[in-house]
């Protein structure tokens, strides 16, 4: 029984003995695994951590440069605003002027029909100079008269007669003489009705 109960201890002890050889080896096997396992992992941490500031960097780049192209488009609309309203005002001083020299023109032959009507019919000889007018480049769409010319046209105010009044500074525009006919008779020139330059007008009564 002695015996029996001595081999049951030695080997219970050589089975202790084992297990804690095998424990220590494993030990000493997984200490490495793990330390490359966690040097892995620790290399994959640190790539995503240098990735995210990277993208963090390039999100912040981006954002400073959206805000600049943001300023620069602002700056291209106000510019072509300004612009916009620049080339609109240069067509209504473009307008206005052309409605200026209309008016002009109109004033300057009413005047010079008036005084052309005076002179006839109180006799007087004397010799009317017409108001100049600087000469206007022909446009393109045939809206200024192809001399360069400023004219009256027909049916405008203070022309009531209907006939077209001749350009200023043509050869019909030189005053009546003393011997013209009363007011309300054909005007003929002098030459014949075939003399160059002249028209045929008819004067017409003033209120």
């Amino acid at each position: 029984m002695r015996d029996v109960l001595r081999d049951a201890e030695l080997r219970r002890a050589e089975l202790v003995t084992a297990a804690a050889r095998s424990q220590r080896r494993a030990c000493d096997a997984a200490v490495p695994a793990a330390g490359a396992a966690v040097d892995a992992l620790n290399d994959d941490m640190r790539r995503v951590w240098h990735n995210q500031q990277r993208l963090k960097t390039e999100m912040c780049t981006l954002q400073r440069e959206s805000g600049q192209l943001c300023a620069q488009a602002q700056s291209w609309v106000h510019m072509y605003e300004a612009f916009h309203g620049a080339l609109k005002a240069l067509g209504d001083v473009e307008n206005w002027a052309d409605v200026l020299r209309r008016d002009m023109a109109l004033v300057s032959g009413t005047i010079e029909r008036a005084q052309r009507e005076q002179a006839a019919a109180s006799g007087q000889s004397d010799v009317y100079t017409p108001l100049s007018l600087p000469p206007r480049t022909p446009r393109s769409d045939g809206g200024g008269s192809s001399a360069g010319t400023p004219t009256v046209r027909a049916g405008a105010r203070g022309d009531r007669g209907g006939a077209p009044a001749a350009p200023l500074g043509s050869p019909c525009a030189a005053p009546r003489s003393a011997a013209s006919p009363a007011r309300g008779q054909n005007v003929r020139p002098v030459g014949g009705a075939s003399a160059p330059g002249v028209h045929r007008a008819k004067s017409e009564g003033w209120t």
